[in-house]
């Protein structure tokens, strides 16, 4: 169900518009940064999931009112699902 959700949010978000025409490599290598996240969710490949982390990520969960700030508090939270 959560890979579902993510995967939904993901190809919603390549979907957008982004107000400006990308070039056509721009959106390809973004297309193969998602998947790449993606499958690695999927898979439960704990080590490629989390390198797409920036160490000052911030994330929202539905179930938490605030944000969940830096890469340890993701790392945490996903380790949970």
């Amino acid at each position: 169900m959560m890979t579902q959700a993510l995967s939904v949010v993901v190809f919603c978000a390549l979907l957008a518009p982004s107000g400006r025409a990308e070039a056509p490599a721009q959106t390809a290598e973004l297309r193969s940064t998602v998947e790449t996240f993606v499958h690695a969710f999927e898979r439960l490949d704990w080590d490629a999931f989390r390198s797409h982390f920036a160490d000052d990520i911030t994330f929202w969960r539905d179930d938490q009112r605030e944000p969940l700030v830096g890469r340890a508090a993701a790392e945490e939270s996903f380790r949970e699902v």
